[in-house]
């Protein structure tokens, strides 16, 4: 045999041998880390985890503080190990997401650093504590884009950029600039700042309110000062002062000359005037009258809906043909308390079309719907629709649901695909069922629903329906919907920023609604643990994890709810069954950190000063010694009537500390 003949028959060989070869079977599109947190100290560091993913990968996002091994890789049923390097911390503590995606699925691993610096502050908004730039922009952010803060606030921070003719100047004495936590400017010009990091004193007086002088000092980069006014999310991506509230400079490089700070601006009346009405079509609440009830219904809306008169404070969203709603806020005359109409629908309670009243400053209008203070601190509606302009009132009689939908017709059944092709529609519902895939927030309910036509993001999912434009009234967590569940829903076709998606939709069928004890079993918390086991269902919500790498007194993989990261509080729920009268549970601290967590049961909240625990610190496992001083006991008023989901998280009360671990827990009857 001659080389030749040899050379063919060796490849012949070879492609016999591939074509033998079996092929991976990667099953259905799947990613996962191991673990799902990595902490990393102050100093230069770095760290593995493993991922896998049964399609190929890559990283969709990541802080720009953490460096890579790999940023793409294959497809395998079998983990992929990747480091995360960080270099020294010498500022605050800091935290954030690996993102990855294999294209409808994707996953992500938290990473925190710790820095020299400790923790960063955020505030409270008052003088004695106010808001760091971190802090005011997380307030922001859950007040919505437009709506002004409720009252005025004191911001402090560093000035980082002067906007364009932004300094102070003898004609109009007030300045336009920047301010960040570490003095530097993370945007790229005065249009386009960073939404986190930074925040814009826009046109302030100088100290005590005042018009700036010549005989003044001028401002500069460096210098540290504390801001005092409302403040709003312009335009949804610029965190500012309201000018309307007469913002100014409170305090320069130390120096204050006080001010009128006890108002609701540096200007402006901030006090709420007396409560009157009765909520009636004959007897409206005025706006003070509708904020008091807004306290008392809380974060749940109110079961009926009431008549609201004022007159109009500000416009953030106007009547358009898209929504056919509008959102604005309402004062009483000679007060300066806001409650806000959010996204009402027009007279009638149908949608607005083209020719119809807009609304505008100063008009007296009249709003019928429910009512919510929505996340503890804006008092608003909850759907509903306007029922008149300055006296002039649609064609109906009034009354009838405020929840917001207008003539909304039959929902239609239809398929991922059916639905992606169908137009925009405010008033068409659409049944889709389908599997869940990729949570991405389980406080609101944001995922994809996958069938086998197409995929679908979901933007939002309630309990109930709360009807087109409502906001969304945070139920998810109570549906026991998980990854892989079949469920079906029904909701409108949206887009934003030309995505399509599934928006105010409501649950009809799948998940687990009530939390029933998902995992199976008699201990929902997780397995045989004894005492440190739990019998409620212990529910995830916002920067909150449950990857049971606890080990209590040598007890392995506890069931357990951990809190907070290194820079951020976190919250989550447990299930309490109906007829519990006490609730007895373990909770610890993260190391050198002692912290305060608060249950809200009902209408009443109950608040815990947890001790530090050297054991918890790290990335786990974490290996914890407790006594009976970590056990903790919580009595309702009265025996629960009904299966009640509990809101737990950590606060800023007592203790600072972001984070802790709570397992453990046992209702009893």
């Amino acid at each position: 045999m001659n080389l030749k003949r040899l050379f063919i028959a060796l490849m012949a060989a070879a492609v016999a041998f591939v074509a033998c070869e079996q092929q991976e079977d990667l099953g259905s599109p799947r990613m996962e880390t191991n673990p799902v947190e990595l902490v990393f100290g102050q100093g230069d560091d770095s760290q593995a985890f493993a991922l896998t993913s049964t399609r190929p990968w890559k990283v969709k996002s990541a802080p720009d503080w953490v460096g890579l091994s790999a940023q793409e890789g294959k497809a395998s049923t079998k983990p992929q190990t990747i480091s995360i390097s960080v270099l020294a911390n010498e500022g605050y503590n800091r935290d954030g997401n690996v993102v990855f995606s294999c294209g409808i699925v994707k996953c992500a691993i938290a990473v925190s650093q710790e820095g020299t610096k400790g923790e960063l502050k955020k505030g409270t908004g008052t003088k004695e504590d106010p808001y760091s730039v971190a802090g005011v922009n997380e307030y922001l952010a859950d007040l919505g884009a437009g709506t002004v803060s409720p009252k005025a606030v004191f911001v402090k921070g560093k000035i980082s950029r002067i906007a364009a003719d932004g300094e102070f100047n003898t004609q109009y004495g007030n300045a336009s600039f920047y301010i960040s936590d570490d003095g530097v400017f993370h945007g790229t010009d005065d249009k386009n700042i960073d939404a986190q990091l930074d925040f814009q004193a826009y046109r302030v007086k100088y100290l005590g309110g005042r018009k700036w002088t010549s005989n003044d000092s001028q401002i500069a980069i460096g210098d540290d000062v504390v801001v005092y006014g409302k403040v709003v999310l312009y335009k949804g991506n610029t965190p500012e002062t309201d000018l309307d509230s007469s913002p100014f400079l409170y305090e320069l490089n130390g120096k204050d000359e006080g001010g009128n700070t006890e108002q609701g601006g540096g200007g402006g009346d901030g006090t709420t005037g007396p409560v009157a009405g009765a909520g009636t079509e004959a007897s409206p609440f005025n706006v003070a009258a509708a904020i008091a009830k807004a306290v008392e219904a809380g974060q749940t809306a109110t079961s009926d809906s009431y008549y609201i008169k004022g007159k109009v404070k500000t416009v953030g969203e106007q009547f358009a043909a898209q929504f056919g709603n509008a959102t604005f806020t309402m004062v009483d005359e000679g007060y300066d308390a806001q409650f806000t109409a959010y996204r009402v629908l027009y007279f009638d309670n149908a949608k607005w079309t083209d020719g119809g009243k807009t609304i505008a400053e100063n008009d007296e209008v009249v709003v019928y719907a429910q009512i919510i203070n929505f996340r503890g601190n804006t008092p608003e509606t909850s759907g509903g629709y306007v029922y008149s302009i300055n006296g002039e009132k649609g064609s109906g009689s009034g009354g009838g649901s405020g929840g917001g939908g207008g003539d909304v017709k039959e929902a239609k059944t239809a398929t991922v695909a059916e639905f992606i092709a169908a137009p925009e529609s405010n008033d068409q519902p659409y049944k889709l069922t389908g599997k869940v895939s990729n949570i991405v927030n389980t406080t609101y309910g944001n995922f994809d629903l996958v069938d086998a036509t197409g995929s679908v993001y979901v933007y939002g999912l309630t309990k109930t329906n709360l009807g087109y434009g409502a906001k969304n009234d945070q139920t998810f967590s109570s549906l026991g919907v998980n990854e892989g569940d079949e469920i079906t829903i029904i909701g409108f076709r949206g887009s934003y920023n030309d995505k399509i998606e599934v928006m105010y939709a409501y649950l009809v069928s799948g998940g687990n609604p009530g939390g029933d004890n998902p995992g199976g079993g008699d201990n929902p918390g997780g397995g045989d643990q004894g005492e440190y086991g739990s019998n409620v269902t212990m529910t995830k919500g916002t920067s909150c994890y449950d990857d049971n790498k606890l080990n209590v007194n040598g007890v392995a993989g506890v069931a357990n709810l951990k809190f907070g990261t290194s820079s951020k509080y976190g919250n989550g729920s447990i299930t309490l069954p109906a007829g519990t009268t006490e609730v007895t549970f373990y909770a610890i601290g993260w190391k050198n950190a002692d912290a305060s967590l608060k249950f809200t049961v009902g209408s009443e909240e109950y608040s815990f000063d947890v001790k530090a625990n050297d054991g918890a610190s790290g990335s786990g496992p974490y290996d914890v010694t407790v006594s009976d001083s970590d056990k903790y006991t919580l009595k309702p008023s009265a025996p629960l009537a009904a299966e009640t989901t509990v809101k737990v998280e950590t606060y800023k009360g007592n203790k600072s500390g972001y984070r802790a671990f709570l397992f453990g827990v046992q209702a009893k009857k």
